[in-house]
């Protein structure tokens, strides 16, 4: 499948040639370490400007508007956005070799490219989880708003919707949704949506990297890399955010992310826990759940704060105090107990790359985050040792370095 897909990518950058692009000497696309592909320096260069990409190989919903497919989504559907306007404009153009950017467009990979679309194996997985009730909540919504606008689009215009599927759209919805950059790259002439760019986005994620997309100008958008050198791959940067947000819009996730969170489900509430390490590991409106007073919520926060540090000097701990501390510690424990059990099987998904491996990279990265907040919680009680406590401690030791 990758070996198509890179076939298919270097008949895009042909067309890129051909349609007016400069600097794709400096570039490489190939296949990463990691999986997938990506793009990687070829040449020397005296710019940050590596490559320049004419605006018109760009996919837009201003573009789309002004072919048939675009008129007629508009004037059946006359409310419809402008980003299911370019929905459709990429789901028609992948196969419709007079489209503009049909070479761009059938380069896009086959799907899988978000939680919610991953295969039902790798969905299974995420069962019982938080990211899980996101994932088949899109899909409900998604299927229902596909099942109720396609047919009303065959209907009324069948020589141009009428051999559209709805895998077509769902397939065209997650490119938008995984691969557009914000309308202001084309200076918000592109339409009130996204912009899909060739090139551009086959730059992958890599945290702490800057995002260098500079707006269009002179009518190019430009692929900038400041500061890597020949061979090095151009990563650009996803958002700093937890690894179910980047399966949600990428459906990769990070080993060692520094940006995942658990959601604790208690009865007040859902809050958000962080890994161990500071005062904020456990959110102020959980401890307000079970506390009476601001007073033992301070108490308790100085308690964790002080048993990730393993502080000699240990504030005395209160009977409510204890209350509140062994109360959200019943929580995470019984959080914890599906992670456990699947710890095991989560370890050997890992490998190779794919679907199944990211979903256990985030699930590792909960049970991760809930074994933390338990063995933090133990110490600030001075409960006895639990299973896995070593692994822990070597854990929190580096945290604290």
């Amino acid at each position: 499948m990758e070996h198509s897909q890179l076939a298919r990518t270097q008949a895009m950058l042909t067309w890129l040639r051909a349609a007016g692009a400069e600097g794709l000497d400096n570039v490489e696309v190939k296949r990463t370490a990691y999986g997938g592909l990506g793009v990687f320096l070829a040449a020397p260069v005296e710019t940050t400007s590596i490559a320049r990409i004419p605006v018109e190989c760009c996919v837009t919903a201003t573009a789309a508007l002004t072919r048939p497919v675009g008129r007629a989504a508009r004037e059946v559907l006359p409310d419809c956005a402008d980003e299911f306007v370019l929905v459709l404009d990429a789901a028609t153009g992948r196969s419709d070799a007079t489209h503009p950017q049909h070479a761009y467009l059938a380069s896009l990979p086959a799907g899988s490219q978000s939680a919610s679309t991953f295969s039902k194996a790798a969905r299974r997985l995420l069962k019982g989880t938080a990211l899980g009730d996101r994932v088949e909540r899109e899909r409900r919504e998604v299927r229902a708003a596909i099942g109720d606008l396609l047919p009303q689009l065959r209907e009324a215009r069948p020589d141009l919707f009428g051999e559209l599927s709805a895998a077509d759209v769902r397939w065209a919805r997650e490119m938008v949704v995984t691969r557009a950059f914000r309308a202001e790259i084309l200076n918000n002439e592109g339409g009130a949506c996204g912009v899909l760019c060739p090139l551009l986005d086959l730059r992958n994620h890599a945290d702490g990297a800057a995002e260098a997309t500079p707006r269009a100008s002179d009518g190019y958008v430009r692929l900038c890399a400041p500061g890597i050198e020949v061979g090095a791959e151009i990563v650009t940067n996803y958002g700093e955010v937890s690894n179910a947000d980047h399966l949600m819009s990428h459906g990769f996730a990070l080993r060692g992310s520094r940006h995942e969170t658990f959601a604790l489900s208690v009865a007040s509430g859902i809050f958000d826990i962080c890994p161990a390490g500071g005062d904020d590991q456990f959110p102020w409106g959980l401890y307000e759940s079970f506390a009476s007073s601001p007073e033992v919520i301070l108490d308790a926060r100085a308690l964790v704060l002080q048993a990730f540090r393993r502080n000699e000097d240990r504030v005395r701990l209160e009977p409510e105090t204890r209350i509140v501390l062994t109360a959200i510690l019943r929580a995470c424990r019984k959080a914890v107990g599906p992670f456990d059990a699947t710890c095991r099987r989560d370890k050997a998904l890992l490998a190779p790359p794919g679907p199944e491996a990211s979903v256990a990279i985030y699930r590792l990265g909960q049970w991760r985050i809930l074994n933390d907040a338990v063995h933090v919680l133990e110490y600030a009680l001075q409960r006895r040792k639990r299973k896995w406590r070593k692994l822990w401690e070597r854990r929190r030791l580096r945290l604290a370095q």
